[in-house]
């Protein structure tokens, strides 16, 4: 697959995830309609938690690179024994 592919794919991937976050929140919004004081509370904890969630996946989304990177010898080990 060529690298022009994969990146549409890693951005189509991304802006599902915040639209299935949005409509989410909408849905909690509409849940507790009648009640602001849950409401307010179930988003905020919602929101917080979903952010939490985005940022330690876009840590993850290249591991072999950044900050964060994971080498990549122990996972050419494993390769390697379960080839055999």
């Amino acid at each position: 697959m060529p690298q022009s592919e994969r990146d549409r794919t890693i951005d189509a991937k991304w802006i599902l995830v915040l639209i299935l976050g949005v409509v989410t929140q909408i849905s909690i919004g509409l849940v507790h309609l009648k009640k602001t004081g849950p409401q307010i509370a179930a988003l905020s904890v919602f929101s917080i938690a979903f952010v939490m969630a985005l940022g330690l996946i876009g840590l993850q989304e290249r591991p072999f690179s950044g900050d964060i990177r994971v080498e990549a010898g122990p996972l050419a080990d494993v390769a390697k024994t379960a080839a055999k």
